[in-house]
């Protein structure tokens, strides 16, 4: 099945957006940090998420071919980001906890998957 009018409309102001928002990547870091390119950045990268999320909403109206392409689209993005060199700036890797029952550890939070904070630090 084809997709519709309004789907393929969708996708192409997806592809719109993303090449925006990546030509402004491409452009911060070559230099250009403007409050107007900072500006049309945000108003992109704030439409193509909006645009992306009907991919992840079960009855959204869209059809499988329509959320594929959106989900590719969104991967294309996150294969672009432009991610900072680790630095003193960036989070550490490696950060010491203390686990519920009073132990100390260190966890590489590369590896880190959801997590629920239930509280502080302190052992009871």
């Amino acid at each position: 099945m084809s997709m519709t009018k309004l789907e393929n409309t969708l996708i192409n102001l997806a592809r719109s957006h993303l090449n925006s928002v990546l030509s402004y990547y491409e452009a911060h870091s070559a230099g250009d940090n403007s409050e107007e390119a900072e500006a049309d950045y945000m108003g992109d990268h704030g439409a193509l998420f909006a645009l992306l999320e009907l991919g992840h909403i079960s009855d959204s109206g869209i059809g499988t071919e329509a959320k594929a392409e959106l989900l590719e689209i969104e991967a294309e993005h996150a294969a672009a980001v432009p991610w900072p060199a680790e630095s003193e700036s960036s989070p550490p890797i490696n950060v010491d906890v203390r686990y519920q029952d009073g132990r100390l550890g260190t966890v590489d939070v590369s590896e880190a998957r959801h997590t629920i904070v239930l509280g502080g630090n302190q052992p009871d």
